[in-house]
């Protein structure tokens, strides 16, 4: 997601919805002015009307009279007036419009930058994860490794006190001539050897 060209659509559609509120302000105000006007024009013929009304020399002497003498003057005028009025209430909702559009444009941008951030600490929580995932098996190859060593070392030590107490047994073999005591000895260098390579292998499994 390019926030930075987003950013520029978002400017260049702000200034072209800010040129056409104030140009519809503009209006508003012009347009108000001129319904004012009309409003307090169509009051001149209104009062004139009135007056010739209680006048008794003038021509108009009843009711009808002054009602079609104001609908010709004073109600045509106030007509166009409310005209204009309604015209400014148009002005008026398309400017609410025009804001409100706005207001949503920011949000959509506002709605798209969260996400972007969301979608980037993702990733470096993801990251800082993996890290920790190969620093602990790091930490685990290198445990084995000192715990491999350990037990090396001591297959080595029982391999030299086996191999130490093998030759001591083979030389009291090679001493006595008596064959069963031979093969006594014999038999107790096997159980050694045989001990020996249960313990190595023990070692090693574990």
């Amino acid at each position: 997601m390019d926030l930075s060209r987003d950013f520029e659509k978002l400017e260049t559609k702000r200034a072209e919805i800010e040129e056409e509120v104030s140009n519809i302000k503009t209006k508003t105000i012009k347009f108000s002015n001129w319904a004012w006007f009309l409003v307090f024009l169509g009051m001149i013929p209104f009062a004139i009307g009135i007056l010739l009304f209680f006048l008794s020399e003038c021509q108009i002497t009843t009711l009808s009279e002054l009602g079609d003498f104001l609908s010709g003057t004073s109600a045509s005028i106030w007509s166009l007036a409310g005209l204009l009025f309604i015209y400014v209430a148009f002005l008026g909702q398309r400017q609410q419009l025009l804001n409100q559009e706005l207001e949503i444009l920011y949000n959509r941008f506002e709605l798209k930058a969260t996400r972007l951030e969301l979608e980037m600490t993702r990733k470096e929580h993801e990251k800082s994860a993996l890290a920790q995932m190969e620093s602990s098996d790091a930490l685990k190859q290198q445990v084995k490794n000192m715990q491999f060593g350990s037990k090396i070392g001591a297959l080595e030590k029982l391999i030299s006190i086996y191999s130490s107490k093998i030759s001591k047994l083979e030389n009291k073999v090679k001493s006595h001539a008596n064959r069963a005591a031979v093969n006594a000895w014999k038999s107790r260098l096997n159980e050694v050897e045989n001990k020996l390579m249960s313990m190595t292998k023990k070692i090693i499994e574990n």
